[in-house]
Parts: structure tokens; C-alpha cells; sequence
């Protein structure tokens, strides 16, 4: 490369850097570009080329990032940084087994708490319980966005005999997972005296008409009133199970709403001979974007025959509300519901729960309810690599994208055609 060649080449990844600190992704592209035409052999610039695709959208652009990657490992075969970005973008693309070799070379060089983390998460989605849960466990100690778990002065529980003792399960995370991994704590009963279960304070109505010999308390109670000898998080329960993808608990459904709270919401919203349809399109603000439906997907629902439909979103946006044609009906229900034990009463009326990805629909899915939900191609780890059913729930059944970059239209349209055949 010649001084001028080299200048020019500094000058555009200046120019680069600073449209990327900006957030202006292709401007950004626009002069890594230049850069890599000018240094071709700096594995370097190869790397971040791929890494801004990425920003920009990280399906779109999967074969350009692969593209970048690779040529910055074939420069540098011990890239760290190179090798961990393809095994990302191959567990995108949904080729799983090549992540895997991926992260398995990556972590001949580098040991961090995020990569064994997603290297668990990419696991327990290939359906290896074994070696996916106990990676998984790194999610409490990862340099960004690790999970909280409070300090105890007493010993965790990892699968030891604990007959005569008390046990304390702490929920970690969003509302969905402490609702999906409740269900393990049937299998705790057995092993031990007496099981604490600390949980969301909006779950613990809710969780107290599921089960009435595990103590649920609320989360924002004090430690200091409990007694207990051991403790483990919801989730770790698996690994101290020896759990396994062929032997999930209770896919049949197992939480109960209350009873008189049912008869309450029939009375007000669901005495009627229509088909009763709830719907979900929106999960936690934190949670992955690519997982919510725009509200406006569900309008057809609306024009089947005989059908209402009831939207279970609590907190709407009132534009959003406002936003609906008048000729299309929606009953808001998300204002009525104080906690998930009101959320259950209503759903226990419906027929069929629509939804994408949320808490709500692992709560429909768990209380036994016909639900549909529409998954990205790329969904989330729990669910594997499942189109049509799921173990962790016999209801259910999914209806997932072709593409990722795919809007929702064609799923809801097959949603609505099993709703037209009665279909569970």
C-alpha cells in the first residue's frame, strides 16, 4: 500500500467511525467498504464490515456478515472476535450445527460468561438439555445484561438429598418464564420437606390457586421472615433435575384461575353465543422486538363469522386504541386485569388465544387454552426448532415464519383457517 493508499484509507475509517458512533449504519458501511478496498488484508476492518451489516439488520444482511467474517478468520484464523460473530450469524440462518463448531473453536480461546451463556441457549434449542442448561447457567455472571440473583448465606441446592429440609426457588427474569418453569416444582415436592417459591407479586394470586401446598410468596416481601435451608433459581432447576427434552411435566396445562373470578368476567364480558377470541401482540419492552405483531394483523380475526375478539394486552397505548377502524371490533379487557389472576378468570372464557411470543401466551399455553402463536423463523431458543407443536405445551400450536423478514400476514391468514376448522 503506498502513502497516499494509506492516508486515504485512514481518512475513510475516520469518516466510518464516526457515521457508526452516529448510528448511521450505511453511511458507515459506505467507508468500511473503501477501507477494505484499499487494506484488503486487514482482517480487522473485514470484521467490523460484517459487524455494522449486522447493525443495520441482522437477517438482512446474513450473507454479507458471513462474507466479512470468514474472510477475516481466513486472514487471522485465531480472530476471537471473527469466529464468535460467525457463530451468531450461523445460529441465525438456523444452522446450528455449524455455530456450534464455532463456539467450540471460539472457546479454545477465549473463556467468557456471554459466549458459554448463548452457547447453552443454542443448545437447550437443539434439544440437549444436558449440556444447554448447564452452560446456561453463565447467564448469572455475563459481562452485559446478566441475570439477577440475589446473595444468599445459604448453601444452593445442585440435585443433593434434601428430604428433611426446605427449599427456596427464586424466579428469575420476565413473568412468561416463571410461568413456563413453575411446573418443575411438582417434581420438587418429593425431595424435600417444604418449598418456598418467591415470585412477581402480579403472579402470586395466580400461583396460590395452582398449587396449594408449595408456600409462594411475594417478591417484594423481605427475605429476613423466611426460613429456609437451601436455594436455587427456577431455571437451574433443570440441570439439578437432570431434566430432559423427552420427559417435560405437565404439558397437559396445569395452572388454574379462580373460579368465582370466571363467573365474574362471563357475567360482564363472555355471556354470549359467539366464538370467543383473546388476542396477545406485544411482550415486555426489554424483550425482542421481532416478537411483537403489529396490532393491525389481527383485524381479520374480527371479520370471521360468529366470532368476538378480546384483546389481553394490558397497558395499550391509547393512540394505539384510537388508531382502530371503527368497523373493526375489539373488546379491550388489559384494563380490568389488577395481576394474572384476573388475566386467567377472563382467558378461562375464550375458545381460541391468538398471540405472538409473551407472558400471556405462556399463560394461556399452561392453563390448557387452544392457543396459536406466531413465532418468528428464528424464535426464541425454548422452543427449539418446533413448526407445528411444542413439548412444553399440548395446546398450543405454532405457525411460524418462512422467512424472517417476512411480515405476519400469512401466518394469521393460516391462524384464521384453523380457527375455521376448530383446530387445537
Amino acid at each position: 500500500m503506498t502513502d497516499i493508499d494509506k492516508k486515504k484509507a485512514d481518512e475513510f475509517r475516520e469518516l466510518a467511525d464516526e457515521f457508526y458512533k452516529q448510528g448511521n449504519f450505511y453511511e458507515a458501511v459506505e467507508y468500511y467498504e473503501k477501507c477494505v478496498e484499499l487494506e484488503p488484508n486487514a482482517a480487522f476492518m473485514h470484521n467490523r464490515l460484517g459487524h455494522v451489516y449486522g447493525q443495520i439488520d441482522k437477517y438482512q444482511y446474513l450473507d454479507e456478515q458471513i462474507k466479512c467474517h470468514q474472510k477475516a478468520l481466513e486472514l487471522e484464523p485465531d480472530n476471537a472476535n471473527a469466529i464468535r460473530n460467525l457463530a451468531f450469524a450461523f445460529a441465525r440462518l438456523g444452522e446450528d450445527q455449524k455455530a456450534v463448531e464455532y463456539y467450540q473453536k471460539l472457546f479454545e480461546l477465549e473463556h467468557i460468561p456471554d459466549d458459554y451463556c448463548s452457547y447453552g441457549c443454542l443448545k437447550i434449542k437443539m434439544g440437549d438439555f444436558e449440556e444447554g442448561w448447564e452452560y446456561y447457567k453463565y447467564r448469572f455472571s455475563k459481562h452485559f445484561g446478566a441475570t439477577f440473583y440475589p446473595e444468599f448465606d445459604k448453601p444452593e441446592w445442585e440435585g443433593q438429598e434434601i428430604s428433611d429440609k426446605t427449599l427456596l426457588v427464586y424466579y428469575e427474569q420476565g413473568f412468561g418464564d416463571s410461568i413456563q418453569f413453575f411446573r418443575y416444582l411438582e417434581q420438587l415436592k418429593p425431595l424435600t420437606k417444604k418449598i418456598i417459591f418467591k415470585v412477581q407479586d402480579q403472579l402470586v394470586d395466580l400461583l396460590k390457586n395452582s398449587s396449594s401446598d408449595i408456600e409462594i410468596v411475594k417478591e417484594s416481601e423481605s427475605f429476613s421472615d423466611l426460613d429456609f435451608d437451601y436455594h436455587i433459581s427456577l431455571m437451574n432447576i433443570l440441570p439439578a433435575l437432570k431434566a430432559q427434552i423427552d420427559n417435560i411435566p405437565l404439558s397437559q396445562g396445569y395452572i388454574k384461575a379462580d373460579e368465582e373470578k370466571i363467573k365474574v368476567y362471563k357475567e360482564k364480558f363472555f355471556n354470549n353465543d359467539f366464538i370467543k377470541i383473546g388476542i396477545s401482540y406485544n411482550g415486555a419492552i426489554i424483550g425482542n422486538n421481532r416478537r411483537n405483531i403489529p396490532l393491525e394483523k389481527f383485524y381479520p380475526l374480527t371479520k370471521l363469522e360468529n366470532v368476538k375478539v378480546y384483546s389481553f394486552q394490558k397497558d395499550v397505548s391509547k393512540n394505539l386504541l384510537e388508531k382502530i377502524p371503527p368497523e373493526v371490533e375489539i373488546i379491550n379487557l388489559g384494563t380490568t386485569f389488577k395481576d394474572f389472576s384476573d388475566t386467567a378468570a377472563a382467558m378461562a372464557n375464550l375458545d381460541f388465544f391468538v398471540t405472538s411470543d409473551n407472558s400471556v401466551f405462556n399463560l394461556a399455553a399452561a392453563m390448557g387454552i387452544k392457543t396459536f402463536v406466531l413465532l418468528s423463523k428464528d424464535a426464541e431458543w425454548r422452543w427449539f426448532s418446533d413448526d407445528e407443536k411444542t413439548s412444553w405445551y399440548d395446546s398450543v400450536k405454532i405457525f411460524k415464519k418462512q422467512e424472517e423478514l417476512e411480515d405476519w400476514s400469512s401466518q394469521m391468514q393460516r391462524v384464521i383457517e384453523a380457527i375455521k376448522q376448530g383446530e387445537a
